[in-house]
């Protein structure tokens, strides 16, 4: 086994898989800016991710659920299966109950879209790897799972211990919800009023 190459004191290790170059260049010129976030790998599909993920050991994996090769749930599912490390960040351009069930089930941390402000990826990356909050739902995502049902304290008992019983609004950060018109309009103000 390989000896994890430590960051410097605060700074996240941070793995983003995504199919598309032209993502993860954006996804890692946000995150680099942060300045407590180091970017130490990218992948380009699943097989890939899951080797890299294992080999550089990362705080978390930003990972894109619809990978070539492996899935991304499935690369979720497999790193689960080697234990709690990384933190997943699951990050889609689909906002579909059987996508995100799919994602949280295999053992995601958290399910964000890719229209989502920088601040809100941030953030989420942050409090995974702080454990402020067990579970981190994109506005948009959340009133989509939590509203309906579509993971049950059964299916992923984070989850409800992140949320607890209370209505999705109260489980928004901020505790606001509102309905955006669109997605364009959920990731330009985070699906918060």
């Amino acid at each position: 086994m390989q000896t994890r190459v430590v960051a410097p004191l605060g700074r996240i290790r941070v793995l983003l898989a995504d199919d598309h170059r032209v993502v993860r260049i954006g996804i890692r010129t946000f995150l680099e800016r942060a300045g407590d976030i180091e970017i130490v790998g990218e992948a380009a599909d699943g097989e890939e991710a899951l080797r890299m993920a294992r080999d550089l050991e990362p705080d978390v994996v930003v990972l894109d659920m619809r990978l070539p090769e492996i899935s991304g749930t499935e690369v979720a599912r497999r790193l689960r299966q080697d234990g709690d490390r990384p933190k997943i960040l699951a990050i889609s351009a689909y906002v579909h109950k059987s996508l995100i069930q799919e994602a949280l089930r295999a053992g995601a941390s958290g399910y964000v879209t890719k229209d989502e402000e920088p601040k809100y990826i941030i953030d989420a990356l942050r409090g995974m790897v702080s454990g402020k909050q067990k579970m981190w739902l994109s506005p948009e995502v959340a009133a989509e799972v939590l509203d309906e049902g579509a993971v049950t304290q059964k299916e992923h008992p984070p989850l409800e211990a992140a949320y607890g019983s209370r209505s999705a609004a109260a489980r928004i950060p901020n505790g606001r919800l509102r309905q955006p018109e669109d997605r364009r309009d959920a990731g330009r103000n985070g699906g918060v009023s």
